[in-house]
């Protein structure tokens, strides 16, 4: 099964001196192409040998790389280094920043203050490792990121130009009222206007106005009738003088005269 061709392109650490940016580059690309030293990479690449020709087009290397590696200060120093592309030990450098002086540090620690000129500040670094970042990758996450920002904004200015009355009621309808046929629930019909809304008709008991208030009536009680078993009083009554006649329980003819 063929090999998937993948293509990359280097990142290094920009912000040190341009000999430890060469350095990185170059042991970098070394390690990629599987070569220890510059010279072996020369050696394969003017021979044609078809793996390190591959390797090697796998890597994008721009022209401010290109002119670090290529710089006439610096390239004698790239040919004394060694990747561990074989197993062999690595040898890399490392440079003051201050009075520039390098040297070889092997597999001891970075002195903490320069010790090749007398009375420098500086402290000496050595170089960071070199990123292969694969393009194709990079795309399809650069181009998710772009479609997920476009449709975020897209979203956003739907939100800002929708009209508030044509979204969705948050109420639920009235279940007694048949919006469908204008039927009310209760026998009555609605009327529907000429923009589909359905009026609902007025209660006349609503409009009808209140009734004054009517002033309370003192009722005396209704004595107690007696009962028809009740016994009757049959003491005479007295006579009554009326118009200097005694007037005796007797029915009077003509009716009352106090009528």
């Amino acid at each position: 099964m063929a090999r998937k061709s993948i293509t990359y392109r280097l990142e290094w650490d920009r912000s040190t001196t341009e000999l430890l940016q060469a350095a990185s580059i170059a042991l970098g690309v070394l390690w990629h192409v599987k070569c220890t030293t510059v010279a072996d990479l020369a050696e394969a690449v003017t021979a044609g040998d078809a793996d390190t020709l591959r390797l090697m087009r796998e890597l994008i290397i721009e022209p401010d790389a290109q002119a670090l590696i290529e710089d006439d200060d610096i390239t004698p120093i790239l040919n004394l280094l060694r990747s561990r592309a074989h197993g062999g030990k690595v040898l890399t450098v490392a440079e003051c920043p201050v009075c520039g002086e390098w040297f070889h540090p092997g597999a001891a620690a970075l002195p903490a203050k320069c010790f090749l000129t007398s009375g420098c500040p500086g402290k000496p670094a050595k170089p960071a490792a070199l990123r292969k970042i694969d393009i194709e990758a990079e795309a399809a996450e650069l181009a998710a990121a772009a479609a997920a920002e476009l449709e975020a904004a897209a979203g956003s200015e739907r939100d800002e130009h929708e009209d508030p009355d044509e979204r969705e009621p948050d109420t639920e309808p009235d279940p007694e009222l048949d919006t469908a046929d204008g039927d009310m629930a209760d026998g009555g019909t609605a009327d529907e206007g000429a923009d589909g809304e359905v009026a609902i008709p007025d209660d006349p008991a609503q409009d009808a106005p209140a009734p004054d208030a009517a002033e309370p009536i003192d009722l005396e009680p209704i004595p107690d009738l007696p009962a028809d078993d009740a016994p009757v009083d049959t003491a005479p009554v007295e006579p009554v003088l009326v118009d200097d006649v005694l007037v005796d329980d007797v029915e009077l003819e003509g009716g009352d005269p106090f009528a």
